[in-house]
């Protein structure tokens, strides 16, 4: 989950906490911008500072996929290769 500020933007500081609650509970890895959620309604640039974002939280103690699913190839072409030269675990 992405949550959103009153302007559509991410809220960063809402997706840390939500971050820090699910590896507490346990949770064996997360997705950032999977394709049931949320990141057709944001723009390639806030889905890598998403991932980015989760990646720094996560800090190694969890896989983190990132998700790449778009409408556009050259969109899931810029996600992939963020994502790759981020550190995500998986695309």
């Amino acid at each position: 989950m992405t949550p959103f500020n009153a302007d559509y933007s991410p809220e960063f500081g809402a997706l840390r906490d939500g971050l820090e609650r699910l590896i507490t509970a346990g949770v064996h890895g997360v997705i950032s911008g999977g394709s049931t959620g949320e990141n057709y309604a944001m723009t390639v640039e806030e889905r890598l500072a998403a991932a980015r974002e989760t990646i720094r939280v996560v800090d190694g103690r969890v896989p983190v996929i990132m998700g790449t699913g778009a409408m556009l190839p050259a969109d899931s072409m810029a996600l992939a290769m963020g994502g790759k030269s981020m550190g995500a675990d998986a695309l």
